[in-house]
């Protein structure tokens, strides 16, 4: 995925870039940042690249491109999603939030899902994984 900020202004301009709020900076992994000086006719642009390789769901996020200068700054922001690789699970019918129930009562809770198979739902609660047990689960 590539961002492109280009920004204007008097220099020195610099060009920041933030996802969720939280400062990016080069990783030589996945994340690259790079910055060019462009001059055309009479105005100066810097054109900033923000590169991520790989990118997978935990990608997805608003991103800001931050331009500053010693007369102020602006900020543009872009949204990112991230589809699903395909054949991947989906959870297409989700279970409700929130159930309230009578004390003894039996309450059904649907998830459905699709993807290639072989494809598996598995349930917690409270973060311990759920067992099938025949008297109550």
């Amino acid at each position: 995925v590539l961002l492109t900020c280009v920004a204007t202004g008097d220099l020195p301009l610099s060009i920041s870039w933030s996802r969720e709020g939280s400062v990016l900076m080069n990783d030589s992994q996945r994340i690259t940042i790079t910055e060019r000086e462009i001059k055309e006719g009479g105005t100066t642009f810097i054109r900033s690249i923000l590169r991520i390789c790989s990118t997978g769901a935990n990608d997805a996020g608003v991103y800001s491109c931050i331009a500053e200068n010693e007369a102020g700054n602006d900020t543009a922001t872009f949204e990112l999603n991230v589809a699903p690789p395909e054949g991947a699970a989906q959870i297409v019918l989700h279970p409700v939030d929130s159930t309230v129930i009578p004390d003894g009562d039996t309450v059904l809770l649907t998830c459905v899902a699709y993807g290639d198979l072989p494809l598996s739902i598995s349930w917690s609660r409270e973060g311990s994984t759920l067992m099938n047990d025949s008297q109550r689960i």
